[in-house]
């Protein structure tokens, strides 16, 4: 596995135990666009379980999968993050039930939010719920920020390389959509990085590529630590949109 060190990944490893955030702002929602909002729906376009990656000196010896993990609930979260946010700023908010075409793009694990827009499959739910405004959660697929190879990571999860310990990650890219006029009006994207606690990493991880379902007391550890990233990242990146 290749490995690209940025001038800033020996700080980036410092921070970890107390996490970080970085965040990337396209456009920013202006406030006289906002006072013309009155009715916002908001739709996770999350997976449902986090990813565990191992990466190893090689792609091919390198494994991918999945936690299944009760009590984790990625749509829950995203909207106990935005619906009383967006509340406190006066609209009347609701959220949305995934259609077929948008259940089909949460589905799209390869999916990067500029480059595959969801914007069609949004406007057609946003004008069947009679909303002003859509504000949409997606996992963000980017460089390889949390060990620092020439992998991409997306969404959130556990990940290991050969020669790291194992980090906590998230990064998500949140869009508001004009519903009648049909554009973006704030995007932003949010990322979080932590050091993973003592004893969560398995090393059943470098050997399975299947989901693999997270009991007991190490179950719990990584629902609230995930819960704390993935509530903050959105939180960011919906700050940094003007939402």
């Amino acid at each position: 596995m290749l490995r690209f060190f940025k001038p800033g990944f020996l700080l980036l490893l410092c921070l970890p135990l107390c996490g970080c955030f970085l965040a990337t702002s396209d456009s920013r929602i202006t406030s006289e666009y906002a006072n013309t909002v009155k009715t916002v729906g908001v739709v996770s376009l999350l997976a449902s379980n986090p990813k565990i990656s191992f990466l190893s000196t090689s792609a091919m010896d390198s494994r991918f999968s999945s936690a299944v993990l009760e009590g984790w609930n990625s749509d829950a979260l995203v909207h106990a993050t935005l619906l009383p946010r967006l509340e406190r700023k006066g609209y009347t908010v609701r959220a949305m039930t995934r259609n077929s075409e948008l259940a089909a793009a949460q589905a799209e694990d390869w999916r990067a939010p500029q480059g595959d827009s969801v914007a069609e499959a949004i406007y057609a739910a946003g004008a069947a719920g009679n909303f002003d405004m859509v504000v949409v959660v997606q996992a963000q697929v980017r460089e390889d920020f949390v060990t620092d190879t020439n992998q991409k990571v997306r969404a959130f999860g556990l990940q290991k390389a050969f020669d790291t310990e194992p980090f906590l990650y998230t990064t998500v890219y949140v869009e508001a959509y004009e519903i009648k006029r049909r554009f973006v009006v704030g995007r932003a994207e949010g990322n979080q990085i932590a050091a993973a606690p003592a004893g969560l990493w398995n090393p059943i991880f470098e050997t399975t590529a299947d989901e693999y379902p997270l009991t007991g007391s190490g179950a719990q550890i990584l629902v609230d630590a995930l819960a704390v990233q993935l509530t903050t990242a959105v939180g960011v990146a919906a700050q940094e949109a003007g939402l």
